[in-house]
């Protein structure tokens, strides 16, 4: 299985657009590890509760279908 991190952007995009009737994030997390770093929860899910984007990552995260973990940049 393909492991992504995404930043806030990415993240948000894929919680605001549809295709086929989901949101895209919706097509990605059954084939993808979704990882989200501590600071894009708070930017996304918890800062941005009152949109429907910041609304969908945080149902994500809390089903389990988006894993907030630290990640490192590749050097």
């Amino acid at each position: 299985m393909l492991t992504v991190a995404f930043d806030a952007a990415p993240l948000i995009t894929a919680c605001k657009f549809r295709a086929e009737a989901k949101l895209a994030v919706d097509h990605l997390a059954p084939v993808c590890r979704i990882l989200v770093p501590p600071s894009v929860e708070e930017e996304v899910a918890v800062v941005g509760a009152a949109y429907a984007d910041g609304v969908a990552a945080a149902e994500r995260i809390a089903r389990g279908e988006m894993e907030v973990c630290a990640v490192q940049r590749r050097q």
